[in-house]
């Protein structure tokens, strides 16, 4: 069986010695313009001209001599930046330490997400004002903090950092022999716990009648 062969469409006419052949547009556009002797003879038709086509458009000579920047005449621009001078070693090393980033961001949004998962799962029993009655208020412990230091501001007290070694051993021989006199005291003897008591009952209401 033979090959079958299609019809082409031809979209371009035939060209003979420059000018087109048949009914092309050269020929429509001779006749149009009454040169068809001048286009049948293979001529182009030339462009008359009346007079200076740039007569009425004013033109400034300054503009016509410009000055071009540097990089405007550059046909390759460079592209080559401190980033590629680093030599191999550090390139690697860079890296190596944005990947422990990466690693170190990841890990730490695990946490975070495990850690919302189980205050999400953990569920609130129970009414919350018995706590916030049970808590004190601020002000009592700024009231608290103004008297200790108006206390300790009042107080003068030996400090032992600062004292001699005499002046230590001295004190120490006073609490020995204050010590002594208790023990044999009588009253310390009858009752012991109460005679503390009363010591230290006395001992706050001095202070406080200093203070």
């Amino acid at each position: 069986m033979g090959k079958m062969k299609r019809a082409r469409h031809k979209f371009h006419q035939a060209v003979s010695n420059g000018v087109l052949s048949g009914s092309g547009v050269a020929k429509r556009s001779c006749e149009g313009r009454g040169l068809s002797g001048r286009c049948s003879q293979g001529e182009l038709p030339k462009f008359e001209g009346e007079g200076n086509i740039f007569a009425n458009i004013p033109i400034d000579p300054n503009k016509l001599v410009q000055q071009l920047d540097q990089d405007d005449c550059k046909s390759v621009r460079s592209t080559r930046s401190v980033q590629n001078q680093i030599p191999k070693k550090d390139k690697k090393k860079l890296r190596h330490e944005r990947f422990l980033q990466k690693l170190e961001a990841g890990k730490r949004l695990f946490e975070e997400q495990v850690a919302a998962r189980r205050r999400k799962g953990t569920a609130i029993v129970g009414d919350l004002q018995p706590l916030v009655q049970a808590l004190p208020e601020l002000h009592s412990f700024c009231g608290i903090a103004e008297e200790l230091k108006r206390i300790d501001s009042k107080m003068d007290l030996p400090k032992q950092a600062r004292m001699s070694r005499t002046a230590r051993r001295k004190l120490l021989e006073e609490e020995m022999d204050r010590h002594s006199k208790v023990l044999c005291d009588s009253t310390f003897q009858k009752d012991p716990l109460r005679t503390i008591c009363d010591h230290l009952k006395n001992k706050l209401l001095q202070e406080e009648g200093i203070f």
